[in-house]
C-alpha cells in the first residue's frame, strides 16, 4: 500500500481525470477544484483495476491519505501519518512528527492533520470538505485546534 498510494502522483492532471473516467469513477464536482488530490483517487480505483488488490479499507486510506476524513481506519491515519513524515520529506519541523509518530501515533495524527490544515490556509488556499470533516471529528467541540 505504502508504494500504491501514490502510483497515480506522476501523471499530469489530465491524463489522471481521463485514467479516473476509463476507469468509471470520475472526479466529484468538488474534486475537480483540488487537483492535488487526483492522484489519491487514482490510487484508490488503481488498487483494485490494476493492481488486483480488493480491500475496502485500503482502497478508502489510499483515497484520502491527503486529506484526511472522519472516522479514519488505524491503516487510514497510519497512511496518513507515513505519507506526510515519509524520509524524503525535509521541511522544518518534520523531525518533531517522525518523532511524535514513534510516541504517540494519535497525537501524531491530530497534529499533522492540524499542521496540513494550517499550511493550506496560509497558503489563502481553500480546504477539501473531507479536511474540515476530519478536523471537526478529531477535536472536540470547544477544543482549541489551532
Amino acid at each position: 500500500m505504502g508504494l500504491i498510494h501514490d502510483s497515480g502522483r506522476c501523471l499530469e492532471y489530465s491524463r489522471i481525470r481521463e485514467r479516473l473516467e476509463e476507469f468509471q469513477n470520475p472526479l466529484s464536482e468538488e474534486d475537480l477544484a483540488f487537483p492535488k488530490l487526483w492522484h489519491a483517487r487514482l490510487g484508490a480505483v488503481m488498487l483494485e483495476r490494476t493492481f488486483g488488490i480488493k480491500n475496502r479499507e485500503m482502497a478508502e486510506a489510499i483515497r484520502v491519505h491527503p486529506t484526511g476524513s472522519p472516522g479514519m481506519s488505524r491503516i487510514g491515519r497510519i497512511l496518513f501519518i507515513a505519507d506526510y513524515i515519509e524520509p524524503t520529506r525535509d521541511f522544518d519541523g518534520v523531525e518533531r512528527y517522525r518523532n511524535l509518530a514513534f510516541s504517540d501515533r494519535d497525537e501524531a495524527f491530530r497534529a499533522i492533520l492540524k499542521s496540513k490544515i494550517d499550511h493550506v490556509r496560509s497558503m489563502g488556499k481553500s480546504l477539501h470538505s473531507d479536511s474540515l470533516k476530519a478536523l471537526n471529528f478529531y477535536f472536540k467541540e470547544g477544543e482549541k485546534a489551532y
